[in-house]
Formats: C-alpha cells, structure tokens, sequence
C-alpha cells in the first residue's frame, strides 16, 4: 500500500528540477577548479619541456693541470650538487682545489629536528647540528679527493646572508640567526674567531679565502638561483673578486669567474635519479643573458657524483629525489657577459627620463638583467608579477631604474627595488629599498619612503627616479660598482625576483645614451 501511494505520487518535476539546480552548482563551481588545474598541467608541462629540450650548449673544456681551483658554496652540498665532478677531474690532473662552505646549513628546522627526535629545535642543537653537517661535508668532499684541510667553514648565518649584504653590512649592527640565536659565529673552527654576522665580516672573510689561495676559477651559485642565500652568496664573490681586481692583484686580473644552478622553479627535470640524462639549463633561462657551457662527466665522474651526494645522510633523508637529480652526464656552469665584467652604468641627457611611463625615453638602452618568465606556475598565474627585465640609467641628479612584467601592472602586486651601492674598501653603507603599489596610471607620483625621488607606471613599465644622494653616488660618479635586484610579492608571498646584477658607476664609467 504504501510503495503504491509513493509511486502514485506525480509531482516529480520540483525534484528533478532540484536535481539540475545542484548539478549547474556543482558545474560551476568545478569550472574554475578545472581550469586552473588544466592551466597549471599546461604550464608544467612547457616547463618541463623547455627544460627537456636540446640546446646547443658549448662544450667546457676538461681543468687543465697547473689550475687553482676556489668554489664557493651558501650551504655543506651545493657545492657537490653543482662542482662535484669538475673537483674530481681537477685532483685528477693534480690541481689544487679548494672548497668554502660560506654557512653551514644551521636553519635547516625540519631535518635538525629529525636528527635529533625534538619537536622545538633549541639553539644549542642547531649548531650541533651544523657541526653535523661539516663532518657530512668533508666526508663528501673525501670522495671527490679534497683532503680536509682543503675545506673551509666560514660560520655564517643560514639564511641570513641577504639580510646581511641588504642590511645589516656594519659589524656594529650585525644580524642574528633565528636559529641559532647567535649574531657572531658559534663555531670553534671559523678561519675569523667570533666573527660578526655583517655583510663586511664576510666580504673580508671571502677576500682573504682568495688572496690566499690565488684561484685561476672561482665558481659559485647563479645571481638567478630562487634561494635567497644562493642569490646573495653570488654577488659578496663577485665584489670580493672585483675589490682585489680594483687593487691591482695580477692573478684577479685573470681570475674566471663561473657560476652554477641548484635552485629555479621545478628545475632539475625529470627529478630523481638520471645517470644517463643531461643536466640543461632552465628552458626560460637558456637563450637570456647567461653564457652557459656544460663539463661532460665519464660514467665514473657520476658514481663519484651520486657517492658524494650520498655521504649528506641528513639532507638525503629529507630530499633525494632532488638531490639525486643533479647526478648526471654533465655539469652546467654559466657567465654573465663575454668577460663577467660589470656593463657600464647608463648616462643620459637632464630630463630625459619624464617619469611618465614611456618606453620610448629608454630607447637605446640595455637591460641590467634578463629574468626568465613563466617559469613557475605560481609566475605563469601572476603574470603582474613576472619580471621580464629590469634597466639603470642616470643623470646628473637621478638614478632611473625601469622594471618591467610579463603583463600589465596590478594594484594587488607590490613591486620592490633593492640598489646596493659598493664603494671601494669594507665600509658600505645600507641598501636602499622602495617598494611600490601601482596608483595612478602615466602619472608622476611621490615614490614611498625615498624624499624627492618619484615614479610612474603604464602597462608592464614601471619607473622610477631616485636622488643620487640617497643612493650613495654623487653627480660626478664616484660610485664604484651599483647592484640591483627587482622583486615582486602577492598576498605576502614572492611571486619574483631577479637576483642582483651589476653595473659599474666609475668615474668615466657611464655610458652615454642619446634622449628622445
């Protein structure tokens, strides 16, 4: 009786219509998740496959015997994840080589924690912890042929060496780690006892490392690498290399200076193990302002390679696939410039630059540097914040810096400039920073927290005029050398940055540009 009373119920047509009302929620609701997620496939995959694709890269020839080999690491492994098998092949042919271990890894939370079964890692365990990491290093390097005394640990902060080139440069203000809570090194084996956590310090330290050892190559991490220690451990080598080249030092005169990659994006592709692949060069990054070259490695070089990476027990544990991605048939290593030379600073006529957003008042200028674009998802998403390329120029009175996106400026993008200027000697004063959320379209605007300096945006251009004086450089150009590293955050996370490029500020140094 009953199943017929339901069954004689008619009014099906509300449920049915229910039914197609949640199905069309539903839909719309999907679409967007789906097409995000077919977005984010897409581009994955041109990534993927930029990195796959075979690039004509220059053979580097094997080290010959009689070189002074010098390479620099932020952190105990980058250095065999990028040199391994270079170092093999020069104690091979009886070179001296020497590795510089600038930290030693002491803010590694997670795997300090593993080590030592604790939820909330205490100062005193980070720095066991670093001493851990050293005995991996040596153990590592062993394999390679380095002898121990042909390691260095230099103690200073990991992650802290940004803060230290941008901020903290005077031994009287230095910075202190959040993990170890020390602001001077710890460690009973840094070459500087109790050295202070500043920019200085450190510069000093690397200058002395080299003017000891005298290298024909110096080899360090990429400007472009996405790990800010990497970024920043490039540029303290390159001023201490240009510094000694400043004073004269024949053997800096002729120094090479090369640079490798850990960190870009989803880089190294395929992840994992690959004995037999290449190792390419980000695809974004391949045909930018990088000279890249690749070492070939014998079928020993890798097992040697994959043994070395190996012995970093702690880092191995908590990483291999990405560690083990760097085991291949070659090495890459790269340079910035024909000659790794810092290019001239820009100098164009009063007034030329009319803050107004036109790219036609840079016509005839180079680029300070090229950033690869869409080379992460999260980059591909926000193309506001995708930097493209990033331009210097001057005048009597302004510094000009002109950055630009792959698509248009947003309000919900702020943009930031870093401008470090390096004079000759230890003293520097402190980076000056200005960041910037886009108002008004092709208006000239007061630029935030630099007094008479302002800029001006349209489309993807963004520029900017800043006082010499609060730079650091007068109107006669007695700046030596002037880096800059562009820099883009979307709801507090990093979207982009450039690393730091060069340019020199000498006197005699700028070049002339014609204005509009």
């Amino acid at each position: 009786m009953f199943k017929r009373l339901r069954a004689s119920r008619v009014p099906g047509k509300p449920r049915s219509r229910r039914r197609r009302w949640r199905r069309a929620v539903l839909i719309a609701l999907a679409l967007p998740l789906c097409g995000a997620g077919l977005f984010s496939l897409a581009t994955a995959y041109k990534i993927y496959a930029g990195n796959e694709a075979e690039k004509r890269i220059p053979i580097s020839p094997a080290p010959l015997a009689g070189e002074r080999i010098l390479v620099f690491a932020p952190h105990p492994d980058d250095e065999t994840l990028g040199a391994a098998g270079l170092m093999r092949q020069a104690r091979l042919k009886g070179d001296d080589v020497r590795a510089v271990l600038i930290t030693n890894g002491d803010g590694f939370r997670i795997s300090a924690a593993q080590c030592f079964h604790e939820i909330a890692v205490p100062p005193a365990d980070f720095v066991r912890y670093a001493y851990l990491r050293q005995t991996e290093a040596r153990t590592a390097l062993g394999v390679l042929g380095l002898s121990a005394d042909h390691v260095t640990f230099l103690g200073y902060p990991d992650r802290g060496l940004l803060p230290m080139w941008t901020e903290h440069w005077s031994p009287d203000a230095p910075y202190t780690s959040a993990f170890t809570g020390a602001d001077h090194s710890p460690y009973t084996n840094s070459p500087t006892p109790r050295a202070a956590y500043s920019g200085q310090a450190l510069l000093a330290d690397i200058e002395q490392q080299m003017l000891a050892d005298q290298p024909t190559d110096i080899y360090v991490t990429h400007p472009n690498d996405d790990h800010p220690d990497h970024a920043a451990a490039s540029v303290f080598v390159r001023t201490a290399l240009e510094q000694l080249r400043a004073k004269g030092i024949p053997w800096a005169k002729t120094a090479r200076l090369h640079y490798y990659l850990v960190h870009h994006g989803d880089w190294p592709t395929p992840q994992g193990l690959h004995e037999d692949a290449p190792l390419l060069p980000p695809g974004q990054m391949a045909a930018l302002d990088t000279q890249w070259s690749t070492l070939e490695l014998s079928r020993r070089d890798t097992q040697k390679k994959y043994a070395a990476i190996k012995r970093y027990r702690s880092q191995v544990e908590m990483s291999s696939r990405f560690l083990m991605s760097f085991a291949r048939r070659n090495e890459l290593f790269g340079t910035l410039g024909p000659t790794n030379q810092s290019p001239p600073l820009a100098r164009v006529a009063d007034g030329a630059i009319h803050m107004d957003g036109d790219p036609k008042d840079w016509a005839g200028q180079s680029p300070v540097a090229l950033d690869p674009v869409a080379d992460t998802v999260m980059r591909a998403f926000q193309a506001s914040g995708d930097i493209s390329r990033l331009f210097a120029c001057r005048d009597s009175h302004f510094l000009y810096t002109r950055l630009d996106t792959a698509r248009s400026l947003s309000p919900q993008v702020s943009y930031s400039v870093t401008l470090r200027p390096i004079v000759a000697g230890l003293t520097q004063r402190n980076s000056l920073v200005f960041t910037i959320k886009p108002g008004a379209s092709g208006r000239r605007l007061p630029l935030p927290g630099v007094p008479g300096g302002t800029y001006a945006w349209r489309g993807s251009l963004l520029e900017a005029a800043v006082p010499l004086s609060a730079v650091g450089l007068t109107s006669e150009g007695t700046g030596e050398t002037l880096y800059m590293m562009g820099q883009t955050r979307f709801a507090d996370m990093e979207v982009d940055h450039t690393g730091f490029r060069a340019v020199d500020c000498g006197v005699g140094a700028t070049a002339e540009i014609a204005g509009r």
